[in-house]
């Protein structure tokens, strides 16, 4: 029915994401059989905004993101959680692209899924608050950027943006709010600029904003959740932007150390 009569299913106007219990626990405790149906469906009706180019799917917010990846992160079904995490996938590729509409920057879905593959019940709701904010602040985005470059690089052209504000925004929430942010939440944005630097070519761009912003942080010498990590992370950014990069293997492996306890990103 949803693929024979699109427009019909678009022209309502009703909260899909209702069809959903607040509690993910509840949702995933119900059989099987009905639990997919129902991630079928809203799946089915997610494709039919997609083909129709509509805009006004309430599965593709911040609130859609945090039900679907709270669903994937509590089924111990795995077909279950490939069909959550596919809705997820989906929820936020559609908020960053809504962030960001012009090709200035190249928003990978590398990034994206590891974003989704960081992610637990304790920094869901942290991070559904980072996408709204990402949302509303895309001009700071770009000034961030530009002003950390020309710190480090005045007379050179700025490189081409390959990760999305979300990068920004979680850095300037670390640095400015320190003792808001859990430690789980720090250690899960440490690791994704980490894993985002050791394999971009250009890594030059990003370490010039983790530097930028955690300067002062690093400064302050406090001890905040995870302030080894991110300081750790700040001592391989700047190495990165050094000309020498002197020592800058020791430093790899040091970061890589303590965020996850081996030497592989794993």
């Amino acid at each position: 029915y949803i693929s024979m009569f699109k427009s019909v299913i678009m022209s309502l106007q009703f909260d899909w994401i209702k069809i959903l219990p607040e509690s993910a626990e509840l949702f995933c405790s119900v059989p099987l059989s009905l639990q997919n149906r129902v991630l079928r469906t809203l799946a089915s009706i997610y494709d039919c905004y997609e083909s129709l180019g509509s805009r006004s799917n309430t599965m593709a917010t911040p609130k859609g993101f945090g039900v679907f990846s709270s669903i994937m992160i509590q089924s111990c079904d795995s077909h279950i959680y490939g069909l959550s995490r596919n809705l997820a996938m989906k929820s936020i590729q559609s908020v960053m692209k809504n962030v960001q509409r012009d090709d200035s920057v190249q928003f990978l879905d590398e990034e994206l899924t590891l974003w989704i593959d960081v992610i637990d019940s304790d920094t869901i709701p942290t991070f559904c608050k980072l996408l709204e904010v990402s949302q509303a602040i895309t001009v700071q985005h770009a000034v961030i950027l530009s002003h950390s470059w020309q710190s480090y690089f005045p007379s050179k052209k700025i490189e081409e943006t390959t990760f999305s504000p979300l990068i920004s925004t979680s850095l300037v929430c670390i640095a400015s709010e320190p003792m808001s942010c859990s430690e789980s939440f720090v250690t899960a944005i440490c690791k994704i600029l980490t894993k985002i630097l050791l394999s971009s070519f250009n890594p030059c761009l990003l370490a010039s904003v983790i530097k930028y912003v955690f300067a002062d942080f690093v400064a302050t010498e406090e001890m905040y959740p995870a302030t080894s990590k991110v300081i750790a992370l700040f001592e391989y950014a700047s190495t990165v932007l050094e000309s020498s990069r002197d020592n800058i293997l020791e430093k790899e492996l040091a970061l890589i150390t303590i965020l996850f306890g081996e030497t592989n990103l794993h």
